[in-house]
């Protein structure tokens, strides 16, 4: 899920020898340190987002309707190329991340399947009442819609990569104990960390992993008291937050079976996420009119200034011609009294 400290696990690749691309979208002000997303997945997913319809925070099930079409054919093609070109430059081992992915799950396993290529998923965890605090500070998203967003995303991030390497990162625990959520990773990964006393696991973790950054921190009975949050998100957030702790299998029962059953329930709700989408569609065409015409109208204004300020410089022009003109009479007349 977006804010869940999805850059913050991605940076730790490259210490595991995990190439991320030369070609990462640039940092922005509520990302300072990047974001480390590639351009070309971004380019892919919004492409398909685009498909679709809908917005990187639409509610609703997107992998629901990824069907074949020659532009969807295509937009594979590019991912395949693009898959393959990268691991063939990196010595066929490269790392992506971008929250969309988890709604277009369908359509990457796909592309992985045709690659043929090894993959593994890290889940980045956060408290989803941090990611919704975060989201309504950066993007004015109601807790209500941020927490739905949360289960639209980790639900299938559960359940489409089942069978498929997989491990929890909860980004808190990342944050207070950087070493040890390193040598799970490289556990996980079966690949040899940097040391801990490289430069640049240092540079990791003592001034990229800011925890200045992480602006809140809520505990999870905080979750659950939250009227505004649906009850699944807590249990399935206690239930991910066991797994990150290693205390629970992320194959196990509880957790497959709980997903499964919020992956129907959210299905079932989809008459009203569509409901909310148009709402949304209407609600920013409403303001874009609203800007297209105060946009107008601020045009008009400006018009009307500058008439006003013409109008103004040509009775200035009309006064001094007119003085200019009563001058040359008086002349005139001196001129004639004096013949």
């Amino acid at each position: 899920m977006h804010r869940s400290g999805t850059s913050a696990v991605t940076r730790s690749l490259p210490l595991f020898g995990c190439n991320l691309g030369n070609d990462l979208l640039p940092a922005f002000p509520d990302n300072p340190k990047g974001l480390f997303e590639d351009n070309s997945v971004l380019d892919i997913n919004n492409k398909l987002l685009d498909q679709l319809e809908i917005t990187w925070d639409s509610l609703g099930m997107a992998w629901d309707h990824i069907e074949n079409s020659d532009a969807i054919s295509r937009i594979r093609s590019d991912a395949i190329r693009m898959l393959s070109r990268n691991l063939e430059t990196f010595a066929g081992l490269w790392g992506f991340k971008d929250p969309r992915t988890c709604r277009l799950l369908p359509f990457w396993l796909d592309v992985f399947d045709a690659v043929q290529c090894d993959v593994s998923f890290i889940v980045s965890l956060r408290n989803p009442a941090s990611v919704a605090a975060s989201l309504k500070t950066r993007n004015n998203i109601p807790a209500e819609k941020s927490y739905y967003l949360w289960l639209q995303h980790v639900i299938p991030a559960v359940t489409f990569t089942t069978g498929f390497k997989r491990i929890v990162v909860d980004y808190d625990n990342l944050i207070e104990h950087p070493h040890d959520q390193l040598s799970r990773l490289s556990s996980f990964l079966n690949l040899q960390t940097v040391p801990r006393q490289d430069p640049k696991t240092v540079e990791y973790v003592d001034r990229f992993l800011d925890p200045s950054l992480r602006n809140t921190c809520f505990d999870a009975e905080y979750l659950r008291r939250d009227v505004r949050s649906p009850a699944a998100v807590a249990t399935l957030y206690n239930l991910l937050r066991k797994t990150a702790d290693d205390k629970i299998s992320l194959d196990g029962t509880d957790i497959s079976n709980f997903a499964t059953d919020q992956y129907n329930n959210l299905r079932s709700l989809a008459p009203l996420f569509d409901y909310v989408c148009a709402v949304e569609r209407s609600q920013r065409e409403y303001e874009s009119t609203i800007e297209n015409r105060n946009e107008t109208i601020d045009k008009l204004i400006e018009l009307v200034n500058k008439a006003k300020s013409e109008a103004v410089r040509a009775e200035r022009l009309n006064k001094t011609y007119e003085q200019f003109i009563s001058k040359i009479s008086s002349l005139s007349e001196a001129c004639s009294r004096k013949s």
